[in-house]
């Protein structure tokens, strides 16, 4: 065992104590962008406040743009729906990041014990690329899929009674479908059996990103209208460039909207039918999906998709009719990359 002299020490613990207030200072209360595998615990809530915790997180390490949505996107969370709300952001860059199932599950945790969950709301934003499966979650050399039944049980471990959880993802309509209710609204940029739009290094937004938080909150008073709008500009944007239609989904959150300034049961006329309905959640997909089918009828499916049966319009469905549902061959193309209108990666800039 080493014994330190007097001097020594002395010279260690003052160095010691320089670092702590160094990193102590250097976190702002309530919000970290990335500095550390340390957790910054959230302010306790206050009394007779309704208060917002956002946590915001950038999946996708190797392309930039989701580092920069998720930092905007946060910014314009909190400047929209509360000024003083507390903001957490993590994101993953090219070397590595630390923005991964652990920490997201991590803050979330956090976000709930400073919660008083009678009153106080969490809004959850993820971003990356995504695929029937879930989310790709990528830092550096790791790599794992954070699955919708995975992130519904951090959601639930939280104790955060009221939830808003919106993803930029392709495919993220798997999200809406395992987790909406009355008391948790799910906005995704895409259907189930959709990509989205926009991923590319360097960019600020992807396509729904900009569409949603960076043109339609902006400028909308409810969560509910953004969407919409932001449905109606994605929609148009794709048209124009020549892209099967992402179909962004809204569903659940009838006890969370009226606590955020939003109607009670109103939905826009542009957007009647475009919502995914809220369901009992055993998994994160439906029976119907291509996971469980057999592979007679994927064979089938793909003949069908290369003779150009399986081929669905570009144009997008009109403003008050609801979307058709896919029918399985449509399904089965989509999930196994053989449909022209589908790119192999979820984002096509």
């Amino acid at each position: 065992m080493r014994v330190l002299s007097p001097r020594n020490f002395a010279s260690a613990l003052i160095t010691f104590m320089v670092a702590a207030g160094v990193a102590t200072s250097a976190v702002p209360q309530g919000r970290t962008s990335e500095p550390s595998m340390a957790e910054v615990p959230f302010a306790t809530s206050r009394d007779g406040n309704r208060e917002l915790y956002i946590v915001s997180f950038g999946l996708f390490g190797p392309e930039s743009v989701f580092a920069s949505e998720a930092e905007k996107a946060a910014q314009i969370l909190r400047e929209r729906l509360q000024p003083d709300a507390q903001l957490l952001v993590r994101f993953n860059h090219k070397r590595g990041g630390i923005a991964t199932s652990a920490t997201l599950a991590k803050a979330l945790g956090s976000a709930g014990q400073a919660m008083d969950p009678a009153k106080d709301i969490l809004v959850v934003f993820l971003t990356s690329h995504g695929s029937p499966d879930g989310l790709e979650v990528v830092a550096g050399p790791r790599s794992e899929t954070l699955s919708p039944r995975s992130f519904r049980s951090m959601l639930n471990a939280s104790g955060a009674r009221y939830r808003v959880v919106i993803i930029s993802a392709c495919y993220s309509g798997v999200f809406a479908r395992a987790l909406a209710d009355a008391r948790t609204l799910v906005i995704t940029a895409a259907a189930s059996d959709r990509p989205s739009f926009g991923c590319e290094d360097g960019a600020t937004w992807t396509y729904f990103g900009d569409a949603f938080f960076n043109q339609a909150l902006r400028a909308s008073p409810t969560l509910d209208a953004a969407f919409c709008r932001a449905r109606e500009i994605v929609t148009k944007r794709e048209r124009r460039e020549g892209f099967a239609p992402s179909k962004p989904q809204m569903a659940g959150g009838s006890e969370v909207l009226p606590l955020l300034g939003g109607p009670v049961g109103v939905v826009h006329p542009s957007c009647r039918g475009s919502s995914a309905a809220p369901r009992q959640h055993r998994s994160a997909l439906p029976r119907s999906s291509p996971r469980w089918l057999p592979w007679t009828v994927v064979a089938h499916s793909l003949l069908q998709a290369a003779s150009g049966k399986a081929e669905r319009s570009l144009l997008p469905p009109a403003a008050n009719t609801p979307p058709e549902p896919s029918s399985m061959e449509t399904s089965a193309a989509s999930r196994w990359g053989v449909s022209p209108e589908l790119p192999a990666r979820c984002c096509r800039t």
